[in-house]
């Protein structure tokens, strides 16, 4: 079981955690539990408790959105391809690094590369740099 505050601590397996942060913070603070599931989205994680560990993927708050936002340079605009590159290449390694189990990598993996398509991104640059990241 996971707890979220709202100044973003996250705490898994402690059940006397409000007991102990009379401890740690001063009086003043007041931390409000937010959430108590075994589903839990903090920064831009998702995190999945379950007996064996937790499964962790990305979580943006956008997603939640009943509109599109758009997160990425348009390709039209006066960059440079080396900055697209890059931030291509910044992204995979996110996914990469953050995803814990292949269901979260694939999923964020797609979404991105969809939105890379969607921002005139053409599909041959996405797919060698996509590549590496497979």
């Amino acid at each position: 079981m996971a707890f979220r505050y709202i100044d973003d601590i996250i705490v898994f397996n402690y059940e006397e955690f409000e007991n102990k942060v009379k401890d740690i913070y001063p009086e003043i603070l007041i931390l409000k539990k937010t959430s108590v599931h075994d589903n839990v989205n903090i920064f831009d994680l998702n995190i999945r408790v379950k007996e064996d560990g937790c499964l962790i993927g990305l979580y943006d708050k956008r997603m939640d959105f009943n509109f599109r936002v758009k997160s990425l340079a348009d390709w039209r605009s006066c960059l440079c391809k080396k900055v697209f590159r890059n931030i291509l290449v910044s992204q995979f390694n996110r996914i990469k690094n953050n995803c814990n189990n292949e269901e979260d990598f694939q999923k964020a993996t797609k979404i991105f590369y969809e939105a890379a398509i969607d921002n005139d991104y053409p599909v041959y640059f996405v797919n060698s740099i996509k590549k590496n990241f497979n």
